[in-house]
């Protein structure tokens, strides 16, 4: 019950940005703008059985050509000595060519989408910043899916699906910097996605869930306690579920419940530099019912 997942690719980009100082009716604005691209040129993408890791055959062999276009404005506008708004706007078109193994599984494509945010900043003095913030987004999939007619395992019919994914998201939380030495956050977030695909690695093939919602509270703490010691950590507790399934059947797969990490970095008179670094993952469903 062995797989082998090959992949073999050259990934080409870069990203322009401008930001400008301007003022209108006596106030302070900042505008900026920017562009990126990134070009995939996967020459091998591949799933094979294999026994004692020699091949025995092929799942699925595909080469895959795509390019990612972006662009943005923002406004951030200081209305007072406390108060900033920004509003902005994101596009983002996909392009693609897939050449499968089964021709019924190879084609070409594109789609755009169009990210909207809005951020509120309010300063109650020097040390304490209160913050909210609200976008619409995406999330990308594997665009084989987009391209997908019939199943690599069984040869039955399959139906393709969307490259892009729509989501939407918001924030409020604050910030306090106590010290030049010392800041920290906190932030409860909403997160909502209108699908999530899970790649299936024994079939080479990527199944569609359900739309889901995740709930929770992040907090991060910067911390330089001497002039050579720099100190960082951050938790995320997140309620994570599938929106329209049935209580008690709503848990996401792999979805951690908890996400903690914590950094140290030592920067010594001799020109050394030490770091530590400790990620931790707490439980995670394995199944919808969590049995």
């Amino acid at each position: 019950d062995q797989i082998e997942q090959e992949d073999a690719r050259w990934i080409f980009g870069g990203r322009v940005d401008n930001s400008r100082d301007l003022e209108w009716s006596n106030h302070e604005v900042v505008f900026r703008t920017g562009a990126d691209l990134r070009f995939d040129a996967i020459s091998d993408i591949n799933l094979f059985l294999t026994s004692d890791r020699d091949r025995l055959s092929a799942i699925r062999t595909d080469s895959v050509d795509e390019l990612r276009i972006g662009a943005y404005a923002d406004v951030e506008v200081s209305r007072s000595d406390k108060l900033r708004t920004s509003v902005g706007l994101r596009a983002d078109q996909y392009s693609w060519d897939v050449t499968s193994l089964r021709a019924a599984n190879s084609g070409s494509g594109s789609d755009a989408i169009l990210s909207p945010n809005f951020s509120l900043a309010y300063a109650l003095n020097d040390q304490l910043e209160l913050y909210a913030n609200f976008g619409r987004g995406f999330h990308s999939n594997d665009v084989r899916a987009a391209e997908l007619s019939v199943d690599p395992v069984t040869g039955d019919p399959a139906e393709p699906f969307d490259a892009i994914v729509k989501a939407s998201g918001s924030e409020a939380g604050f910030r306090a910097e106590i010290s030049g030495r010392l800041n920290f956050s906190v932030t409860v977030f909403f997160l909502g996605l209108d699908s999530e695909l899970i790649f299936v690695g024994d079939a080479g093939t990527t199944e569609p869930n359900e739309s889901t919602e995740r709930i929770g509270v992040e907090a991060e703490i910067f911390w330089r306690p001497t002039a050579w010691l720099v100190i960082d950590a951050t938790s995320v507790k997140t309620d994570a579920k599938f929106k329209d399934a049935p209580r008690g059947a709503d848990n996401i797969p792999d979805a951690h419940d908890f996400v903690g990490a914590f950094g140290a970095i030592a920067l010594l008179e001799n020109g050394f530099v030490g770091s530590l670094r400790v990620r931790h993952f707490g439980d995670a469903a394995l199944i919808e019912d969590n049995s």
